[in-house]
């Protein structure tokens, strides 16, 4: 996967109904009115838009994919959510943090694996009063509602279409108490379709697949220029990929 899984920094600015993820690689400007999503890479000096009905088409037709490959699809999976206030604190950039503790659990029904099935743990420690914080979870909010799919504590995990898993999930993380600014996160048991699609090899299904630590810093409610929403002149768009 290459670049997507190094280190990167990235500057959010928040404005009314749009959203920019500035990196000196790659951007992303999210257009909730216009229910678009727009990533650019700066290394080719390029850019492609995807609206958010063909984002969720490209969901739809992913499912569909691993369920002829022998994966369960969305419909025959069942879904285990907690979040639990682990009653820890500490310290973090001068401020107060509690932890909470999601888990994750998604088993195929059928698959007759003890303990299979994906699992996800992610480790949040979250401020009851961040300067722009109410507004990023409100624009998170809008973005679930727009795209169908839930947005967990400000992170947009793509959940597919159980209805019943994410009626569980935004029951859970409505415990969360303030935002995240430090979340470590693991996803183990990726099997069956899901490892070649995603890169993987032979690997232990109960080793931790994917492992990512997401830190936020420096909020502010200073006034945004519009420039940061606009595409780079001489950009050229380039055609999303089946």
């Amino acid at each position: 996967m290459g670049r997507a899984l190094q280190d990167h920094t990235s500057t959010v600015y928040l404005k009314g109904n749009k959203m920019a993820h500035i990196g000196p690689d790659a951007s992303t400007i999210i257009d909730l009115d216009a229910g678009t999503m727009t990533t650019i890479d700066n290394q080719r000096r390029s850019y492609t838009t995807m609206t958010f009905d063909e984002m969720n088409q490209r969901m739809k037709e992913a499912q569909e994919k691993m369920s002829r490959h022998g994966g369960n699809g969305g419909a025959d999976i069942q879904f285990d959510v907690k979040v639990d206030d682990t009653g820890k604190t500490r310290t973090i950039d001068g401020k107060t943090a509690k932890e909470f503790v999601m888990t994750m659990t998604a088993q195929g029904q059928g698959q007759g694996q003890p303990g299979g099935g994906m699992r996800l743990r992610s480790d949040m420690w979250t401020v009851a009063s961040e300067t722009g914080a109410e507004e990023l979870r409100d624009f998170y909010k809008k973005m679930a509602t727009k795209m169908n799919y839930s947005f967990a504590a400000g992170m947009n995990p793509m959940m597919g279409s159980a209805g019943q898993g994410l009626a569980q999930l935004a029951k859970e993380t409505s415990k969360l108490e303030g935002y995240p600014v430090q979340q470590d996160t693991s996803v183990s048991g990726v099997q069956g379709p899901m490892m070649p699609m995603m890169g993987g090899g032979n690997q232990d299904p109960n080793a931790p697949f994917l492992t990512m630590s997401t830190e936020s810093h420096n909020f502010s409610t200073g006034p945004v220029d519009d420039s940061v929403f606009q595409l780079p002149a001489g950009y050229k768009q380039q055609q999303m990929k089946h």
